[in-house]
């Protein structure tokens, strides 16, 4: 969680209107993929993160 809260803090600006999300994919303890709502809040962070994973 401090993670994704740590991720918001700096997209906050860049975002602005629409809020700052992002989201952190853990698994057994460790970060495998984290993803950010970009700037007209496209695309998603989920979908950012999920495509991350998926070249790791």
């Amino acid at each position: 969680m401090g993670r994704a809260l740590a991720l918001a803090r700096r997209m906050r600006d860049h975002v602005w209107p629409n809020p700052p999300v992002d989201c952190v994919i853990v698994k057994d303890g460790a970060v495998i993929a984290e993803g950010e709502t970009q700037p007209g809040g496209r695309p998603h962070a989920e979908r950012n993160a999920h495509g991350y994973r998926r070249r790791a």
